[in-house]
């Protein structure tokens, strides 16, 4: 899933969230699965730019390393 990245971290309550700017290939259909398996809550935005959120921070930590980490060269996708 790569794509142009955008971070805001707030805490919201002791609730931690970061937004992520999909490419155009995104399967948003999959977005109910994705973020049940991992824990976390969702929101799509108006800009189509997708809010995660959790009181858990590990699970937090795990989507954004599942959006953002290639794991087997370990480096972050910029594209």
């Amino acid at each position: 899933m790569s794509s142009t990245f955008h971070i805001l971290k707030a805490r919201l309550g002791g609730q931690q969230a970061f937004t992520f700017q999909p490419n155009k290939t995104f399967q948003y259909d999959l977005l109910p699965w994705f973020a049940d398996g991992l824990g976390v809550s969702y929101e799509i935005n108006d800009d189509n730019s997708i809010t995660f959120s959790s009181f858990n921070p590990e699970s937090l930590g795990k989507c954004w390393d599942e959006l953002y980490l290639d794991h087997d060269a370990g480096q972050y996708k910029m594209n």
